[in-house]
């Protein structure tokens, strides 16, 4: 949806520039690399996960530095949109930003599987991480059942009028 939404917002006169720690072109909308939309990764210096471990705890670290990136090299942004993982978010709004949160289904609600000790530590904090710096974005749109069973990316999206 978000790369629907940002055509439209070009369509409309507003400038996308989308950040995203991952960006495969055998495996992605053909806008995102025909030219059509701007994508720029950055974050990817750290791994998507540690051993096959850890993928939530991963995916914020490469949140955070895209979000870091952003804040300190692309200048300002009428609005930047936050797309499922909302570890950015606090970093985006101390730099002063305003920041839309878009959160397909929680990661909170979609990691059920806490059998073990060590995973019940581990999902507590980034439950409770998650929790607060879903609170910090400005607004939130959320979308559950369509996308709940989706294997779904993360990105920034920055918009401006041109």
């Amino acid at each position: 949806m978000c790369i629907r939404d940002s055509i439209n917002a070009e369509y409309m006169g507003n400038q996308v520039k989308i950040f995203t720690p991952y960006h495969n072109p055998d495996h992605c909308f053909k806008e995102t690399k025909d030219g059509t939309l701007n994508v720029d990764v950055r974050g990817s210096i750290f791994p998507r996960s540690i051993k096959g471990k850890f993928i939530a705890l991963c995916a914020i670290v490469r949140m955070i530095l895209c979000a870091l990136h952003v804040g300190f090299y692309e200048g300002k942004y009428d609005l930047i949109i936050v797309d499922q993982v909302s570890a950015c978010v606090p970093i985006l709004r101390l730099m002063g930003r305003k920041v839309l949160f878009y959160c397909h289904f929680p990661d909170k609600l979609l990691c059920v599987e806490r059998t073990s000790f060590s995973k019940k530590v581990y999902r507590f904090f980034i439950d409770i991480f998650e929790e607060i710096t879903t609170a910090m974005s400005l607004s939130l749109i959320h979308i559950s059942e369509p996308t709940r069973l989706l294997s779904i990316s993360y990105a920034v999206f920055c918009l401006k009028k041109k």
